[in-house]
């Protein structure tokens, strides 16, 4: 799973490679909701570091007002890394099936 790997070393999840999918969620969202508590200026790089986009989070925020706070950013995190994975293969798709003469 990419979106694993992508997210493994940015939050430092111990043994995230053996772990499911739901439970690796579950760890992000324990993550996420300690730096909410302990380490908050932690959390702000982090989100910066992933490229989280601020507005996108607010909303997600504003219109999830039935879940945790930590299961919200943890939501945007993985919607945001998935992205990143489709743009990466959007993007590589592109020049392999480009001719030689619209390659540079």
């Amino acid at each position: 799973m990419e979106v694993k790997d992508a997210l493994v070393q940015t939050l430092q999840i111990a043994k995230a490679n053996a772990l499911e999918e739901e439970d690796f969620v579950k760890a992000i969202q324990q993550k996420i909701a300690w730096l909410l508590q302990y380490d908050f200026n932690a959390l702000l790089n982090m989100l910066y570091t992933l490229d989280v986009d601020e507005a996108k989070l607010q909303k997600a925020i504003e219109q999830n007002t039935n879940k945790e706070l930590n299961e919200i950013i943890s939501d945007v995190i993985i919607e945001r890394q998935l992205k990143r994975i489709a743009d990466k293969v959007s993007f590589s798709l592109l020049f392999t099936t480009a001719s030689e003469e619209e390659k540079w």
